[in-house]
């Protein structure tokens, strides 16, 4: 919006006065840049998306540990937690059949 009222010519302390925004919060603002952390987590965020693609039945524990493989850095479980909650995924649960042995009998059976 304030680049836009720039390019029609009016002066930027007129915009931010009328935005009630103080000078040094715009200028900030301009200097600003995303910090290390943060971007370490936006990759983090990406290889987690991707690693949880491949395999949808991986939870944190797992993709943390392949994560610790694939990069060789430390990295907590809880991290990977919280990214994964961010993120909104889960792991996708499959319940284990088995089959119950059925019994037979080939003889009549006697009364009690």
């Amino acid at each position: 919006m304030i680049q836009d009222q720039l390019s029609r010519g009016h002066r930027i302390t007129v915009i931010l006065r009328a935005l009630r925004i103080p000078s040094s919060t715009y200028y900030d603002w301009l200097k600003w840049h995303p910090k290390s952390r943060n971007r370490r987590r936006i990759k983090l965020k990406e290889l987690v998306q991707v690693l949880w693609q491949r395999r949808k039945f991986y939870g944190y524990v797992r993709i943390a540990k392949r994560i610790r493989k694939l990069l060789k850095c430390r990295l907590s479980d809880r991290t990977i937690w919280k990214v994964m909650r961010e993120l909104g995924i889960q792991s996708t649960m499959y319940r284990k059949r088995s089959k119950k042995p059925t019994t037979t009998t080939d003889m009549p059976q006697k009364p009690n």
